[in-house]
């Protein structure tokens, strides 16, 4: 795809949660004669700046990563709350996989700043925005009011390659886990696999890898290879940046050890995220990212959880 088109499409899928939050697009204009455009460049980077009441957003397109910042309207200081893969120019990409990757700027977006999250609509839905509305808050529902039944159902649809399916293989890998995923999703009324792989999941992998235990490394691996391969880009995200990019930087002789336990698909985007958090410019980011503001619920999620929901309207 090209990389312009492609921001220009994500731009366009997360308005929705942008105008919710009451943020605009900072428009540049490169002559009086020249469209105007919201996607400006700094050095190697493509940049698109929203401002509003409540503060401001930074998208950031660098290299095959995507970093959304955040600043409410009371901080001084931009904040870095997700790293998301944005590998656009690969013959792989096409427009679901932006959509999906839009999906999770407005998670991020809608959760730093306690606003309404909408989410881009499937290719195959052909609901409108309302009923899509309607089914996202269906689905916290489920979440918030019946964790145990989530977890139970999920375990059903085992031949799904969501990360919450990521993180009920991992427990089964690691039995002292066990019911962590259900613990994610009581806290936070819904799974956020973010906060699970950072609380609880990474650090038993990175130990497993560090110490060379084969027989689990082996089913870690296969693990990842067939849920990249089958999963879809918040899935793919979540494994090759958060879970093994970002160890695999701050460690390169990990990277090293265990360049022959990844397939030909996840070796390779391993390594570009390796190769672009090792750059000077990337470093800030991975301790920004690793120390990341505590999640909040909204004042509509908390009403959900209380049962109140007569209030939401």
């Amino acid at each position: 795809m090209i990389r312009t088109e492609a921001i220009q499409s994500l731009v366009n899928s997360i308005e929705g949660t942008t105008r919710a939050a009451g943020l605009q697009a900072v428009v540049k204009k490169a002559d009086a004669t020249s469209k105007g455009t919201v996607i400006s460049q700094e050095n190697d980077k493509d940049l698109v700046t929203y401002v509003g009441d409540i503060g401001e957003l930074v998208l950031e397109f660098e290299g095959v990563a995507m970093h959304v910042l955040c600043r409410k309207a009371d901080q001084d200081q931009l904040k870095e709350v997700a790293i998301e893969l944005f590998d656009c120019e690969s013959d792989g990409w096409s427009m679901k996989d932006v959509k999906s990757a839009a999906n999770e700027a407005s998670e991020s977006i809608g959760k730093f700043f306690g606003t309404e999250v909408v989410y881009e609509a499937d290719s195959k839905s052909k609901a409108s925005g309302k009923n899509a509305a309607k089914s996202e808050t269906a689905a916290a529902d489920v979440a918030t009011t019946a964790t145990k039944a989530a977890v139970k159902q999920a375990k059903k649809t085992a031949d799904s390659f969501e990360p919450i399916h990521l993180a009920l293989r991992i427990e089964s890998i690691y039995p002292e886990l066990k019911g962590k995923v259900e613990e994610n999703l009581a806290t936070y009324g819904k799974f956020l696999p973010e906060e699970y792989f950072q609380n609880y999941g990474t650090a038993p992998i990175l130990d497993s890898i560090r110490k060379e235990d084969r027989p689990i490394v082996k089913r870690l691996f296969k693990a990842f290879n067939t849920f990249y391969d089958e999963g879809e880009k918040d899935t793919q995200s979540l494994i090759a940046v958060s879970i093994l990019g970002m160890s695999f930087a701050k460690e390169p002789e990990l990277l090293e050890k265990n360049r022959s336990y990844m397939n030909d698909t996840l070796g390779p985007a391993v390594e570009k995220i390796v190769d672009y958090l090792q750059s000077s410019r990337a470093k800030r980011k991975i301790q920004a990212y690793e120390n990341p503001k505590a999640y909040k619920p909204s004042f509509k999620e908390k009403m959900k959880k209380s049962g109140k929901k007569a209030l939401l309207g």
